[in-house]
């Protein structure tokens, strides 16, 4: 299907452009998916990666990393997690989250969200529980639920993991449920990750008032997938800002 996207739809527009218009072109992209409401899925995700082709051109007409072509490094070195410990029996992924730190990781994500066939929010929390007591008090563990929950489980489950110190719970209900986030936002201080699953500046600007992807109240946003292309840069950003 992206393939269809992007040889029927985007090409057309893309051929005989030169490739150092990177924001003309996207624009132009974005220009041809708009009047369907093509923001978010598979069609952002060519756009994406046309996008991506252009700054990878870019870079190298220039002879520099593309980290370069998009104005430099900000920072000499970034924090990583390693991620991340699947489900399977506790007892085996409070082994494998010492591994990681016996690896040298000084932060982990761990997997929530169990079914009910598997022991449901239970589980959940033993899980915390045998992973936390494996991994000792001084390592940072987050926990993915991949929309498991409904908010009121998420707020209960919360509430029984605080103990237990998570660094962030992410994804804990559909990524369109924003009702949900900020009602379990309101009940817990663990902070929450959302927006691996969001497409673009409209996405974000749904889940801030201020559109740049920035920490609010707690809520995290984590720009993951390949719909946001490689061009987030604040004077576009900017565009998107409710007055």
């Amino acid at each position: 299907m992206v393939d269809t996207v992007v040889r029927d739809l985007l090409w057309p527009v893309v051929v005989g452009r030169d490739p150092a218009d990177v924001s003309g072109i996207w624009d132009d992209m974005f220009a041809i998916l708009r009047p369907w409401g093509h923001y978010r899925g598979f069609v952002q995700e060519g756009m994406s990666g046309i996008d991506q082709a252009l700054w990878d051109i870019l870079a190298q007409a220039r002879g520099v990393p593309i980290y370069r072509a998009l104005g430099g490094a900000d920072r000499g070195r970034v924090p990583v997690y390693g991620s991340k410990v699947y489900t399977a029996e506790p007892a085996a992924m409070a082994k494998e989250a010492a591994a990681a730190i016996a690896r040298g990781h000084k932060a982990i994500k761990i997997q929530l969200g169990r079914s009910a066939t598997f022991g449901g929010p239970d589980a959940d929390v033993e899980v915390c529980r045998v992973i936390r007591d494996a991994i000792g008090p001084d390592i940072d563990m987050g926990a993915d639920v991949n929309s498991a929950y409904d908010a009121e489980t998420a707020i209960r489950v919360c509430d029984r993991i605080a103990k237990y110190d998570l660094w962030f719970l992410e994804e804990p209900v559909f990524p369109d449920d924003l009702d949900g986030y900020e009602r379990i936002r309101r009940a817990t201080s663990l902070p929450l990750a959302c927006g691996e699953s969001e497409f673009g500046t409209f996405g974000f600007r749904e889940i801030f008032t201020d559109p740049l992807p920035q920490p609010i109240a707690g809520v995290i946003a984590m720009p993951t997938r390949p719909g946001l292309g490689l061009a987030l840069d604040r004077k576009k950003l900017e565009r998107f800002r409710i007055h």
